[in-house]
C-alpha cells in the first residue's frame, strides 16, 4: 500500500485498470486502490457488473465473449484512441538473437539441425500431465534430426529434468536460462513450439512460430492463440465443467483427455507440412 500513498502525491489525471475484477473482494481492493490514487478520472473492466465505480468502464464477462486482446482495445477505445491495428507483436532484438546463436552453438547445435521447443510447465491447472510429454518426446525422437529444447522458469527446471532424463544429447534443459528476448529468439529458431495454456503459448503466437497448444479448461474464446496466429493448432476437450477458471482442480479430465498419440501425430504433421519430417516416421 505504501506505493499507493505515493502514486498519489503524482496527482494523475487518468488511471487505468486492464485486469479483470474476478470477485467480489477484488472490486474491494480494487476500489480502495484507486480511492487512494485518487486520479481525477479512473477508467478499467467491469467485470459482471463488479465495478460501477470506475468513471470510464467496458463491460465484460467472467468467462469472456471475446478475445482478451479485444477487451484491451475496446477499453483503449473507451478512452478515445483510435483503433487501427489489432496486431499483436513482439520484437525480438539482435542482442537476443545473437546471444541464443552463441548458447546453441556451445551445445553443438547446428544450424541445419531440426529443433522442437517443448514447455511442459506453467500453472498447475494447465499443466498437461508430465507422463504425457514424456511419451509425446518418446515418440517425436523416432526421427533422430530433431533436437529437444526444453523451456521454463528456474523453479521448473527440475520438471525439465524429469522430463528429457535418458534422451542424451537430444534434448537441452534451459529452464530458469532465458530472459524474455531470449525466449523469443529461441522460438523463432524452433520449427515447432509445443506448450501448455501459458504465456509462452501467446508469445509463440504473437512471433508466429509454429506451435501446437496443450489446452485445458480455461475460457477458450477469451484466451485461443489461433487470434494471433490462425496458422498455430490447438488441442481442446471440451467437457461438461469448461471453461472454468478454478485454481486447482483433482481431475484435470480435460487435459487428461489429450492422449500422447494425438500430440504426437498433430506435431509430426505439422513438421510434415513444413517439409521437416524424416521420411518414413510418420
Amino acid at each position: 500500500m505504501g506505493s499507493a500513498f505515493f502514486l498519489n502525491k503524482k496527482k494523475f489525471d487518468l488511471a487505468v485498470n486492464m485486469l479483470s475484477i474476478s470477485s467480489s473482494l477484488s472490486a474491494v481492493k480494487k476500489r480502495a486502490l484507486f480511492a487512494i490514487i485518487n486520479p481525477k478520472l479512473s477508467a478499467g473492466r467491469n467485470t459482471q457488473g463488479r465495478a460501477p465505480f470506475f468513471d470510464i468502464k467496458i463491460s465484460e464477462e467472467d468467462y469472456g465473449s471475446i478475445h482478451e486482446r479485444d477487451y484491451d482495445l475496446e477499453l483503449a477505445g473507451a478512452l478515445g484512441a483510435t483503433i487501427n491495428d489489432r496486431e499483436v507483436r513482439f520484437a525480438v532484438t539482435g542482442l537476443d538473437t545473437k546471444r541464443v546463436d552463441e548458447l546453441l552453438k556451445r551445445a553443438k547445435i547446428k544450424d541445419s539441425d531440426i529443433l522442437v521447443g517443448l514447455h511442459p510447465g506453467g500453472e498447475y491447472l494447465r499443466r498437461w500431465p508430465l507422463k504425457n510429454y514424456c511419451l509425446l518426446l518418446k515418440s517425436l525422437s523416432l526421427d533422430q534430426r530433431l533436437i529437444f529444447l526444453v523451456t521454463g522458469n528456474l523453479r521448473e527446471r527440475r520438471l525439465a529434468s524429469r522430463l528429457i532424463n535418458g534422451f542424451g544429447k537430444i534434448a537441452l534443459n534451459l529452464a530458469g536460462e532465458l530472459s524474455l528476448g531470449e525466449l523469443a529468439a529461441l522460438m523463432r529458431r524452433c520449427s515447432l513450439y509445443i506448450t501448455n495454456d501459458t504465456g509462452n503459448m501467446h508469445l509463440a503466437a504473437a512471433l508466429k512460430v509454429n506451435f501446437l497448444a496443450l489446452f485445458g479448461g480455461a475460457p477458450l474464446k477469451r484466451f485461443d492463440p489461433r487470434v494471433l496466429n490462425p496458422n498455430g493448432c490447438l488441442l481442446y476437450k471440451k467437457v461438461s465443467c469448461a471453461p472454468c477458471i478454478k485454481k486447482f482442480c483433482y481431475s484435470k479430465i480435460c487435459l487428461k483427455l489429450i492422449t500422447p498419440e494425438e500430440a504426437a501425430k498433430k506435431a509430426k504433421e505439422i513438421l510434415a507440412k513444413i517439409g521437416k519430417n524424416a521420411q518414413g516416421y510418420l
